[in-house]
């Protein structure tokens, strides 16, 4: 479930713990883990994130080496 929370600055921010999710899930993506139903579980999750906070979702992406969100594949896209 996606949740807004105020930082201490008064931004909007997801919060800690759906970061962490949203790191996980992308490793497991990377690593051909992430199930395909979660792929598209996991686009909008980064899509109502990148709403929030851009910059977040673009550092995420960079790390593992997409440029976008429409980049997202399942494991079995390369097939």
């Amino acid at each position: 479930m996606n949740r807004l929370t105020l930082s201490n600055q008064g931004q909007a921010s997801i919060g800690r713990d759906a970061k962490s999710e949203l790191r996980a899930a992308l490793h497991r993506l990377s690593v051909g883990k992430l199930p395909m139903p979660e792929v598209a579980n996991l686009k909008g999750r980064l899509a109502f994130t990148y709403a929030v906070g851009p910059a977040f979702v673009m550092s995420l992406l960079a790390r593992y080496g997409y440029s976008s969100i429409k980049e997202l594949e399942g494991p079995l896209s390369t097939i």
